[in-house]
């Protein structure tokens, strides 16, 4: 059994994307499967249906999926905040401000609802932002948003488009501040050149929450995330046994890890086949 890592499995499972030709809209729909296999298991839940920022704008329906999907595992959620379009570090004040406000929305979300941990992508673009803005704006954005916004949850940074383990490692050694933490996605680190296992060892000490999936790598020079398949633990390149070991050894008390993979029970299996659960 793991040290200390307790595990959650992520309901982007449960999101179903498909295309409206008529209408050329997304269509987006729910089904809910994630929770009795989370049930079974004995995992907690990392609710990805409000990714979407639409779905956080009508608390009736905020307060009907809760009470439907979540309820139960009150004290054992953990929740992944909306991330579209949203940039903290932006340059332009108003661009800033509705992620302020987002956040603001899911962060109260959070509290209301009992979950422990928020899940944030700073969203750094490589092509528009020196490293040496996004840094200290990050920064910045943060200690005002902890400051106004105070409470048990913790906000966890995770690396997206980060190809290098300190950008966010700065980003939350800078703000110094016990609620900001990092969530390592061992599938996006997995994408570019410095892999996971060096994500851990260079970051373990701020690292709180992971997001745990696997792939081959990158598929394309030009465009990394085409790689980002989101299979199952034991499906692709990474050692993801070594990974868990290691995370689970070397990262403080209170580590989380959510699987976010489509192949649930595939995952939950693999878990518990060596003995992670």
């Amino acid at each position: 059994m793991s040290k200390q890592l307790k595990y959650y499995l992520s309901t982007i499972a449960d999101v179903d994307y498909g295309w409206n030709e008529e209408e050329e809209s997304e269509i987006i729909h729910y089904v809910h499967h994630t929770g009795p296999v989370a049930k079974d298991f004995g995992l907690g839940l990392e609710l990805a249906e409000f990714c979407i920022s639409e779905n956080c704008e009508n608390p009736a329906q905020i307060m009907e999926f809760f009470e439907a999907n979540a309820k139960d595992y009150t004290n054992d959620l953990v929740f992944h905040a909306p991330y579209n379009e949203l940039i903290p570090h932006a340059i332009e004040p108003l661009v800033a401000k509705a992620a302020y406000d987002r956040y603001s929305q899911a962060y109260d979300m959070c509290e209301k609802y009992g979950c422990s941990k928020m899940i944030v992508h700073p969203n750094f673009i490589p092509t528009m932002y020196y490293e040496s803005w996004f840094v200290p704006k990050q920064v910045e954005f943060w200690t005002k948003f902890l400051e106004e916004h105070p409470g048990k949850c913790i906000i966890t940074l995770e690396n997206v488009m980060e190809d290098h383990p300190s950008l966010i490692k700065d980003i939350v050694a800078k703000a110094d501040n016990p609620r900001l933490r990092m969530c390592l996605d061992v599938g996006h680190a997995n994408l570019h050149p410095v892999k996971p296992m060096d994500w851990i060892k260079e970051c373990c000490e701020y690292i709180s929450h992971m997001h745990i999936h696997n792939n081959n790598g990158p598929v394309s020079e030009g465009n990394a995330s085409l790689g980002d398949k989101h299979r199952a633990l034991g499906d692709g390149i990474m050692d993801m046994e070594a990974l868990l070991h290691t995370a689970d050894e070397l990262c403080p008390e209170g580590l989380t890890a959510a699987v976010e993979s489509y192949a649930i029970e595939d995952s939950c299996s693999w878990l518990k086949e060596h003995d992670f659960i």
